[in-house]
């Protein structure tokens, strides 16, 4: 066969050129972004209050917020009209660029400017589960609120056709107006967004006001709770590195701003409460020498993995405040991947050159973002270790009570007359045995410096009152056994000792045995 480089040779008439003929582009490409983009019909909320946060920062830096106008982003979900409303008053779009901006697909302005939202793409989100999207808009200098409505209704029997055979610049203009109205009671500057009709999706989750809140507590970038103790130190060290994203969100006005989930206090199964103990900060280095990212990590127990319903789980990751991607993102990077949901904690995108995706499941595959994985995995290795260390000493720390009851209800047969000088040995072995466990306890790595203390204290009570029984140890009832004997008694004892339901119960029945042993042993002899 011949080589690329001979096939030219031999053919030296044949040349590439450009596509001359018309590239078209089909009304379908509106269906994936409308609906098929993003499985969790969430997202769209992030999608326009990312949207919100990039006007607030344009308007901020052109002086806008002045005599206490502050900014601000507000939800409103109409039951009754089934209507969602998400307005900022960011800096708004003039009306030179209205019509534009709000018709283009893929071709936003942001690009390359540092900015959340640079596609131009997720605006559109909201016609898969709406009936009409609205976009309402004033600038500062605009006299008219301007808008636009997309009807997803059209849109849907539009797609559906078969016979249609526009482009997608035919299908925009098949959907969606553009008006203007007064704007007597409107701010001086804002955007909105309105869906009308929404469908009842997922157990009607959009209009679910619980469940929205929840979700953008952990998503988009609000304040903690001012009660959460940890909070104004993660925020002191995020702002020596300008991420300062944090911006007052309400949710149906007057039901409270939206806070982010952490509490210092957190339910954690049947263990009832846990606590939030330490904080640890993370700084990882980029490829030229600066930061990729920052971070904090919040230590707890670790008693296991923490419910999904507290938001708190999994060490995630946000760029420019907004959450990428689900929880389990950096979960791969665990050499035990369950271990993450153990864990709470976040990495602050610094580096503009680790991208989201399309999407924003993920970031775009480079060698910046690979690094930004190898700089967490030593972090990730580390506190599998701890998980699993934790693991063990709790499991350990479980037996311990047990291990103390077991001793001390063993401890009377060393007083008792009724009780054989094999059993006497027996017990004084089980019980040495029970100390030298509880003190291999105190030696874990892990364990709390309290449990340490309890369990120390026990081991001295426990070898105090063994030294105590041992000097007035009785040694009566001596029986002549066998050693497979000795071992197959001492084993059925041991087993009273450890099932019987209280002490009474395993004295009885150890005297019983003991009695018919001797006896047995006597009449032989």
């Amino acid at each position: 066969m011949n080589s690329l480089s001979e096939q030219a040779q031999l053919n030296p008439q044949k040349k590439n050129r450009q596509i001359t003929t018309p590239i078209r582009i089909g009304k379908d490409i509106l269906e994936f972004l409308t609906g098929a983009m993003y499985v969790d019909p969430l997202v769209i909320y992030r999608e326009y209050v990312q949207n919100a946060v990039d006007a607030i920062e344009e308007a901020q830096s052109a002086g806008l917020y002045k005599n206490g106008n502050e900014p601000t982003i507000e939800i409103f979900l109409d039951q009754k009209e089934r209507s969602i409303r998400i307005r900022d008053n960011g800096i708004g779009v003039t009306a030179r660029k209205f019509a534009t901006r709000l018709s283009a697909i893929g071709g936003s302005e942001k690009r390359g400017k540092n900015k959340r939202g640079f596609r131009g793409v997720g605006r559109l989100s909201g016609l898969g589960y709406a009936q009409q999207v609205i976009f309402r808009s004033r600038a500062s200098a605009t006299a008219k609120t301007l808008v636009m409505t997309w009807d997803g209704r059209t849109l849907k029997d539009l797609l559906r056709r078969s016979d249609y055979d526009g482009a997608l610049a035919d299908a925009v203009k098949a959907v969606a107006t553009v008006a203007s109205e007064d704007s007597n009671n409107e701010p001086a500057h804002f955007f909105e967004v309105e869906l009308r009709g929404v469908l009842r999706i997922k157990n009607d989750t959009l209009m679910n006001e619980q469940q929205v809140r929840f979700y953008l507590s952990q998503v988009v970038p609000v304040p903690f709770h001012t009660e959460f103790s940890f909070g104004a130190r993660i925020d002191s060290f995020l702002n020596e590195f300008e991420e300062k994203s944090q911006y007052v969100l309400w949710l149906n006005d007057g039901k409270g701003a939206i806070c982010r989930p952490h509490t210092n206090s957190f339910q954690f199964g049947k263990q009832g409460k846990d606590d939030f103990g330490e904080l640890e900060f993370i700084k990882l280095s980029g490829i030229d020498g600066e930061l990729d990212a920052v971070g904090w990590i919040l230590h707890h127990s670790y008693y296991g993995a923490l419910s999904r319903t507290t938001g708190l789980p999994g060490v995630r990751v946000r760029s420019g405040g907004i959450q990428v991607g689900s929880i389990d993102l950096l979960a791969s990077m665990f050499p035990e991947p369950r271990f993450n949901s153990w864990c709470v904690g976040e990495l602050h995108i610094l580096n503009n050159k680790i991208v989201p995706n399309g999407r924003r499941d993920d970031f775009e595959e480079n060698v910046h973002y690979q690094n930004l994985q190898g700089q967490f995995a030593p972090y990730a290795k580390r506190l599998t270790k701890l998980c699993r260390e934790k693991s063990i000493v709790r499991n350990r720390l479980k037996n311990v009570n047990t291990e103390i009851e077991a001793a001390h209800s063993r401890m009377y047969l060393l007083n008792n007359r009724k009780t054989a000088i094999f059993m006497r040995d027996y017990v004084e072995r089980s019980v040495q045995g029970s100390i030298r466990r509880l003190k291999s306890t105190i030696a874990l790595d892990g364990l709390e410096s309290t449990d340490r203390q309890l369990v120390a204290r026990e081991v001295e009570v426990l070898t105090e009152r063994l030294a105590n029984a041992l000097r007035g140890s009785i040694r009566e009832h001596e029986v002549a056994l066998s050693a497979s004997k000795r071992q197959a008694y001492e084993e059925v004892l041991g087993l009273i000792c450890e099932l019987a339901p209280d002490a009474n119960t395993a004295q009885q029945l150890v005297e019983k045995v003991t009695t018919r042993i001797i006896g047995a042993s006597r009449t032989k002899s």
